[in-house]
């Protein structure tokens, strides 16, 4: 289970139409969270387990946004959160 609604995600990557890649938002989803809580060192259900903020749920969803995207052509660099999560991400990443 995920901290993001898939609604949401479905919202944020437009594809509130449609609903037979709601298995493939969802895994990329909890993906997205996993990555998130590792780049910021720190367990997000632990700590949001209601929801997460505004800031970070949209982190959430321009990753999988980028993710979801980017599955035909692997144009991005998969190491490399894309600049608008790392900004979005910045005022909670721990560095100890």
């Amino acid at each position: 289970m995920t901290l993001t609604p898939l609604a949401t995600v479905k919202e944020g990557v437009d594809a509130l139409s449609f609903d037979f890649d709601d298995g493939k938002l969802e895994r990329l989803t909890a993906a997205a969270e996993v990555a998130i809580s590792g780049y910021l060192r720190t367990d997000l259900a632990a700590i949001y387990p209601s929801g997460l903020p505004a800031d970070l749920e949209q982190a959430v969803i321009e990753l999988v946004k980028a993710l979801y995207e980017d599955q035909e052509t692997c144009d991005r660099d998969l190491l490399t959160l894309p600049d608008l999560v790392r900004i979005l991400l910045a005022p909670y990443r721990r560095f100890i």
